[in-house]
């Protein structure tokens, strides 16, 4: 079980049509401020399983919930390669210290 203290994960929750879970995976782990999930391992492993939707979510042990620049562009593209092979992105979700932040509910594109 990761700690959300020390190291950062990417996970991906991919959905089927009926937006049921059929699959969770670790997309990357490492340092606490220098992680970054690689868009071909997302789609790879959405199209595997047959998801139509997906979900990024990670933990943040020292940034808080706010949003990164380069992580806000890699979703970006992520929702636009996911977008030209028939995936949807739904959200983008950071988990820190009881708090969390959903690019959704933020309207962040």
């Amino acid at each position: 079980i990761p700690s959300i203290q020390a190291d950062q994960y990417f996970y991906m929750i991919a959905c089927n049509r009926d937006k049921n879970i059929i699959g969770l995976f670790v997309l990357a782990s490492g340092d606490v401020d220098a992680t970054k999930y690689s868009i071909k391992s997302v789609l790879i492993r959405a199209m595997i399983c047959h998801a139509t939707y997906v979900v990024i979510a990670r933990n943040s042990p020292d940034r808080g919930c706010s949003v990164d620049m380069d992580e806000l562009n890699n979703f970006r593209k992520l929702k636009e390669n996911a977008n030209a092979v028939g995936i949807t992105v739904l959200d983008n979700i950071i988990l820190s210290d009881g708090k969390y932040l959903s690019y959704t509910e933020q309207g962040i594109q």
